[in-house]
């Protein structure tokens, strides 16, 4: 298992990527993996600005 990707918010919070996320996963199934990792990274980085 490898990080693939690898996220660090202004709050001090990282957020690894493994490749077993991705494997045996369609096209589709990845970019739906990732649209739902922006999505949870955007409501982290909000809540951090709102307060």
């Amino acid at each position: 298992m490898a990080i693939v990707m690898e996220y660090k918010t202004a709050a001090g919070v990282t957020i690894k990527i493994n490749d077993a996320a991705y494997a045996d996963k369609t096209e589709k199934e990845k970019q739906v993996l990732r649209e739902e990792l922006n999505k949870n990274i955007s409501t982290l980085l909000l809540s951090k600005f709102k307060g």
